[in-house]
């Protein structure tokens, strides 16, 4: 059960949210600001929203201000659903405190890792999506066994299982012709950063994401062997041994009676390495 985990215990580490849900707060603003502050507007495209021109200016709050914009209501809506499941599910863990620098932290760091990248395009980024996918990121580390069920296809699958896909899609589309004007990067990023910090707090104790990678791998089949069951195999030990006394004929004569009376199956393991033995010796 999660609940039995130390992680899982309000009182390890994080604790309850203290009566303040930070998750809806957070919804609250963005929808707030979307509706305040149009995408049509100056101040959303050249202070607000992030771009290597801005910092170049010096505007660093675009780091932070990004993640509060948004380019559409589809793209608003599904960023507040992702935030609101999977916030929902780790915020009674980490408590108020940690669950915000996990937001934060994985909304900087995908704009950090997007900025590396692009650094001579002029081309704005906004949205959430990096802070979200940190939430994600850190619901499959602390719930790695959760089953979630997705919207399009409807297929269920563990939370564990699903980071992980969503993870190798981002980095394919990202290396891809077709990126559709998404900044897979901001999303990596934030997968990245949440994966560190959540391992910083809890250690080993938590589900890991690139040993889970590691333990997908197709194992390599062993080659077939054509003994029979239950045979053993025994080298055949020199004739030179001085160990090993020469095989009498009488001892090969009992073994063969024995074999074309009961079959070789009779024969026990000692008696088959003795005449696999004699028979090395007459080849030599």
């Amino acid at each position: 059960m999660l609940s039995e985990r130390n992680y899982m215990s309000s009182s390890y580490g994080g604790g309850t949210s203290s009566g303040k849900n930070i998750v809806f707060i957070l919804i609250a603003i963005n929808v707030v600001i979307f509706f305040l502050v149009p995408s049509s507007s100056r101040t959303w495209l050249y202070d607000f929203a992030l771009s290597s021109y801005g910092i170049k200016q010096f505007k660093l709050w675009q780091f932070v201000t990004y993640m509060f914009l948004h380019a559409g209501f589809s793209h608003i809506f599904f960023n507040m659903w992702g935030l609101y499941l999977f916030g929902s599910v780790i915020l009674p863990i980490l408590g108020t405190k940690r669950f915000v620098t996990l937001y934060f932290l994985s909304g900087v760091s995908g704009a950090g890792l997007w900025l590396a990248l692009n650094w001579g395009s002029r081309i704005p980024i906004v949205g959430a999506s990096g802070a979200v996918f940190g939430v994600m990121m850190a619901a499959a580390m602390l719930h790695p066994s959760m089953r979630i069920q997705l919207l399009f296809p409807p297929i269920p699958m563990q939370m564990k299982t699903f980071v992980t896909v969503y993870a190798v899609i981002e980095i394919v589309s990202e290396f891809s012709q077709t990126r559709g004007g998404i900044a897979h990067l901001a999303h990596l990023g934030g997968f990245i950063s949440a994966y560190f910090y959540i391992r910083s707090i809890y250690g080993s104790k938590v589900w890991d994401m690139f040993k889970f990678l590691r333990q997908m791998k197709p194992k390599q089949s062993e080659p077939k062997s054509n003994i029979p069951t239950g045979w053993t195999v025994h080298s055949n030990p020199s004739p030179q041994s001085p160990a090993q006394s020469p095989i009498s004929q009488e001892e090969i004569n009992r073994l063969l009676d024995k074999i074309s009376e009961q079959g070789m199956e009779s024969l026990t393991e000692e008696e088959l390495a003795t005449l696999k033995r004699a028979s090395g010796e007459r080849r030599h």
